[in-house]
């Protein structure tokens, strides 16, 4: 990635907080989690996780269920308080190599990641949408209430 002449400290620890993220996933090392997330961290696909220890005590289990997963970026660039990365994951399943593309999009504050929105779809899902844009199209949807029955609906994973 050519990276811009006004690209500056601020935006590099942003990226640089990203991959600890993401390389915390692929080493297993859930500790990361209190060096990389705020208190209040919230991935709003998985409303149910808020803050590190949340995903410090999910870290070991997903190694233990795909000990050679591996994440690699296509993209990774901030710009203010966000921070985008498109990943690829690998990792084995049932003896088949799986591989889950994916976009995400934090926001950063204290020097911290404090929220995460992502799209991601597995080679062998058919039910998640299609396309970055298709999950943006659903989630506007749910924003706007269209077929939400209560708040939970709205931030519900997206199929």
């Amino acid at each position: 990635m050519c990276i811009p002449p006004n690209h500056g400290s601020q935006v590099l620890e942003s990226e640089a907080l990203v991959r600890r993220y993401f390389e915390m996933w692929s080493t297993g090392e859930g500790a990361v989690a209190d060096a990389v997330l705020g208190p209040g961290y919230l991935d709003h696909a998985q409303p149910g996780v808020l803050g590190p220890a949340a995903v410090r005590s999910l870290v070991p289990r997903f190694r233990a269920a795909h000990p050679d997963a591996d994440i690699a970026f296509e993209i990774l660039g901030a710009d203010g308080d966000l921070v985008a990365a498109r990943a690829t994951i690998r990792r084995s399943r049932d003896g088949a190599l799986r591989e889950t593309q994916g976009v995400a999009l934090f926001r950063v504050g204290g020097a911290r990641l404090v929220e995460q929105w992502s799209w991601h779809r597995a080679s062998d899902d058919e039910t998640a949408p299609s396309s970055p844009s298709e999950a943006w199209a659903e989630a506007q949807r749910r924003i706007r209430g269209e077929g939400a029955r209560s708040l939970a609906d709205m931030f519900a994973p997206l199929r």
